[in-house]
């Protein structure tokens, strides 16, 4: 049996985000660094530091085999803009050996009650386009595209003195 749980253990994420990182990296080289034990330790200890972060933590029994790391958000009113909280899921990950079972959808589903006891009405995430399997989940969580965002390369001398 699968059950999640709110954690603040950021040496446990850490060691679940390993699966997250090496598929980043491997997909887009140029912007994700390879998998740094310590420093992502560190990188988590200072998110869920913060009160508006939080990381629920997916165990079969007592083996963590997944996370999802989420934060409220205020978007400030502005001359553009009506004010809006919201609850952006920023990370999702199951351990290989435990995906197409579940997983995912029970760490969904956890977001979704936490927007609810917080009386948020819009979750939002974003992928990379080159995560195919991410994309079916959240379509299939009924998550809707509403904004495009894109880049271009350019070929300059100081772009080039960057990367190896």
């Amino acid at each position: 049996m699968i059950r999640i749980e709110l954690s603040k253990d950021y040496k446990e994420l850490a060691s679940l985000n390993k699966v997250v990182q090496d598929l980043h990296c491997k997909l887009y080289p140029n912007d994700f660094k390879p998998f740094d034990h310590e420093k992502i330790e560190i990188f988590f200890e200072k998110i869920l530091s913060d009160s508006n972060g939080f990381a629920f933590v997916a165990r079969e029994e007592e083996k963590a085999i997944g996370y999802l790391l989420c934060f409220v958000k205020l978007r400030k009113e502005n001359a553009v803009q009506f004010e809006k909280t919201l609850l952006n899921i920023s990370q999702i990950s199951v351990a290989l050996d435990y995906r197409n079972r579940g997983v995912a959808q029970q760490l969904m589903e956890q977001a979704e009650k936490l927007a609810n006891n917080k009386g948020i009405a819009c979750i939002q995430l974003d992928h990379w386009s080159q995560n195919l399997i991410a994309s079916k989940f959240f379509i299939n969580n009924g998550f809707e595209y509403f904004n495009h965002r894109m880049e271009k390369k350019l070929k300059t001398d100081y772009t080039l003195s960057l990367r190896p």
